[in-house]
């Protein structure tokens, strides 16, 4: 007998601005078959899995307030659908970090409805609860309008997405912008990773001279506070800014220094105050301008396509 067709769901967390006025809905559809929904998911839907995992784990999984939702059919056995799944709520999530990064680290819980009920078979435990961001990004969270925009510019995305895609720096440069997120809580690497991206990006998968990049950087990104906080824009109207304009030569000089195992100069770590008047060395902030160069450059290149047919 073939399995029975299911409704299965592939739910993944999101970090969400519950100030924000603009979350009444209690589902916002993004496309067809994917939503961001509020209470998607309780603790008690985990106790199948109490005999695996204790009390406080399943608490923890059933306080998902805010989850991104994936839809999809499925057989009663995880197979092909379920990978798929999983896979493009990957690819959604790393949209979503473009938009807007964030601390929470991506994380899948998958089930099916049952008389319209969730009933969760599988889910992965992420391997440090929140990850190490820039101090400019660290208070983030998603709001109404970060949703809107991913919204807009996932198709696109998905599109960049596919191994067919011509242009390799354009996905080199998604790629390590991740990495620097999730595959390390060091900032020496963190940095590298975003600054590999930055280079990818700016020379398009060519050979670019170290004064040609600072003159390009200099003249598309100049104006970036990299002390501004992110998650509050009206911060950089009552402080001195940081600008990339007069950071790049220490952007250079920091990234030499590490890929090429040197100390850091004296000069990059003199204190800087930020907008509430804590002291970071100027190396933090550099470390946020990688992230936040390479972001605002593959947004850029994102908004400059067109999302190709399938």
């Amino acid at each position: 007998m073939p399995d029975e067709t299911l409704s299965k769901f592939t739910v993944t967390p999101v970090d969400v601005d519950q100030v924000d006025e603009h979350w009444r809905q209690p589902v916002i559809t993004i496309r067809s078959g994917l939503t961001l929904e509020e209470g998607f998911v309780t603790a008690d839907q985990f106790d199948l899995w109490k005999d695996f995992i204790s009390r406080r784990e399943r608490d923890k999984l059933g306080s998902i307030k805010y989850a991104l939702v994936h839809r999809f059919q499925g057989s009663l056995a995880q197979g092909k659908e379920d990978e798929d799944s999983k896979s493009f709520m990957n690819h959604v999530f790393v949209c979503l970090r473009l938009v807007k990064p964030t601390r929470l680290p991506f994380q899948v819980v998958q089930g099916y409805l049952k008389q319209g009920q969730p009933e969760i078979y599988s889910f992965t435990h992420p391997l440090i609860e929140r990850i190490n961001i820039p101090v400019t990004q660290s208070l983030n969270k998603i709001k109404a309008e970060d949703i809107k925009t991913l919204t807009k510019i996932l198709p696109t995305f998905m599109d960049i997405s596919r191994p067919e895609f011509k242009a390799l720096y354009l996905q080199r440069a998604i790629q390590f912008y991740e990495r620097g997120y999730s595959a390390t809580a060091e900032p020496a690497l963190q940095f590298v990773s975003w600054m590999i991206g930055v280079e990818a990006i700016i020379s398009k998968g060519e050979q670019i001279e170290q004064s040609r990049l600072a003159k390009i950087l200099r003249e598309r990104f100049g104006d970036i506070d990299i002390k501004a906080p992110q998650w509050r824009d009206y911060f950089g109207k009552a402080h001195q800014p940081l600008l990339v304009g007069t950071q790049v030569d220490n952007l250079m000089a920091l990234r030499n220094a590490i890929v090429h195992a040197q100390p850091v100069p004296p000069s990059l770590r003199v204190m800087h105050e930020d907008y509430f008047g804590h002291g970071y060395e100027l190396g933090t902030y550099l470390c946020a301008a990688a992230a936040t160069i390479l972001q605002n450059a593959v947004l850029q290149e994102i908004s400059a396509l067109e999302p190709q047919s399938r």
